[in-house]
């Protein structure tokens, strides 16, 4: 994926005729990943979930691809125990595993989501929490408490 065939190791064992295989990838990163683009901080989301990932997240991507939008997501934790400690030791990046019908056409890709700048956790850093507030005017809001819009995306997109 990606030309990242470098940090693939693999081993395999048999045992009792059972072949087994391990496959051991290096953590995923900016380093690793230079095809990773970096944009704006302009939204601040609410919550790190697959939901908001594979969806949200996903539709800023696509609009940044087609798009002067230039829009990276400050993600933040909602709970105590989630998940910005993960996203953070990866620079935020992600692949995501598109599968269904695009114009009645098979899809099945998996593309980087290079969106989220870096997660929040304000139980923990509660003074980089407030230092969002001071950030540019315009910031938009998201989160899954959020009150939604549905669109058509093929007019979003355009």
């Amino acid at each position: 994926m990606h030309g990242h065939g470098n940090f693939y190791k693999f081993a395999a064992s048999i045992w009792e005729y059972k072949i087994s295989i391990y496959i051991i990838m290096e953590r995923l990163n900016r380093k690793n990943a230079p095809e990773a683009k970096t944009y704006t901080e302009k939204v601040i989301q609410f919550g790190e979930g697959n939901f908001l990932r594979a969806f949200i997240d996903w539709i800023i991507w696509k609009t940044n691809q087609k798009t002067d939008f230039n829009a990276s997501v400050v993600v933040v934790q909602p709970i105590d125990r989630g998940m910005v400690d993960m996203l953070n030791e990866q620079d935020g990046l992600y692949h995501l595993n598109l599968q269904g019908l695009d114009n009645g056409q098979p899809v099945d890709s998996v593309e980087l989501i290079d969106v989220i700048s870096r997660g929040i956790n304000p139980y923990r850093d509660f003074d980089k929490y407030l230092a969002l507030a001071e950030q540019e005017e315009n910031i938009i809001f998201g989160g899954r408490l959020a009150e939604y819009k549905y669109y058509d995306m093929d007019d979003v997109i355009k």
